[in-house]
């Protein structure tokens, strides 16, 4: 049963959209390792086919569908050791992401571990997994995330051609076993589809789109993914030229997974990337 996942084509499992007739969603947001996420919005909860991103067939690549999964071995031991991660894996980070994107200047901003054991969120002042259908930047609140942590100057040379928004998500600890990552394909979402969201955080208030149902929505996920894999992701892309600008995803209850599956334990990187 264990290893079901690894050969389905795909699996049924609920997803959680926030509701259609949301308008002006809230979430707050507190200090990692302290309170859960109190999201102030209505939510329906969908059963969704999720397919194998493993499966032959699929060859996936950033620009047509907003995600692809690559190996990505790494030289770090401890991701609890912020020195670490900041020195190391943020350059491991920066050289993966501009390999694959080929950016001109590729700028790491941002490291969240995520587990599901409440315990370790609490002593190692992570976060939770996120169950909710959501991508984490919108059409404006991409740029102004650039104007806040990049220099005046830089920011306004860097925003005057493409940038976008390239996140990268892995595991950390043996294979995912419980709340893997599933990721739409780009090509599946609509504009029409997302709800600006705001987010208020201790120090300063944001927004990200949440997501309401849609049938047309096609779902992946890659079964046991391990510490040497990485899955990159768009949050946003400033062209409007038809490749993929925004991947929404979420954790979910995989109905392979054991009752003794391990907690789940991963690190999100977030990057800006900019081209000439």
């Amino acid at each position: 049963m264990a290893d079901e996942s690894i050969t389905l084509n795909s699996v049924k499992a609920p997803l959680t959209y926030v509701s259609r007739q949301e308008l002006y969603p809230i979430t707050y947001q507190d200090e990692p390792g302290k309170s859960l996420s109190d999201r102030r919005a209505s939510y329906d909860s969908q059963l969704m086919n999720i397919f194998n991103g493993r499966a032959p067939a699929y060859k996936f690549n950033l620009d047509n569908d907003g995600f692809v999964l690559c190996r990505h071995e790494t030289m770090v031991t401890n991701y609890f050791n912020a020195n670490e991660v900041k020195k190391e894996y943020s350059k491991e980070i920066h050289d993966l992401v501009k390999n694959i994107t080929g950016a001109s200047f590729v700028h790491v901003f941002d490291h969240t571990i995520r587990t599901s054991d409440d315990n370790q969120r609490l002593k190692e002042k992570a976060r939770e997994p996120v169950q909710v259908v959501h991508n984490d930047y919108t059409e404006s609140s991409a740029t102004k995330r650039v104007i806040d942590l990049l220099p005046r100057a830089k920011s306004s040379k860097l925003l005057s051609s493409r940038f976008a928004v390239v996140q990268v998500w892995r595991p950390i600890k043996g294979v995912v076993r419980k709340l893997p990552l599933a990721i739409c394909n780009s090509r599946s979402l609509s504009q029409k589809d997302f709800v600006v969201t705001q987010l208020v955080l201790p120090n300063r208030k944001g927004e990200f789109y949440q997501v309401r149902h849609n049938p047309l929505h096609e779902w992946f996920f890659f079964p046991y993914m391990t510490s040497s894999e990485v899955l990159l992701f768009k949050g946003y892309d400033s062209e409007k030229d038809g490749r993929a600008r925004f991947t929404a995803h979420s954790a979910f209850e995989d109905p392979t997974s054991t009752l003794n599956a391990p907690e789940r334990l991963s690190i999100e990187s977030r990057t800006f990337i900019f081209f000439d």
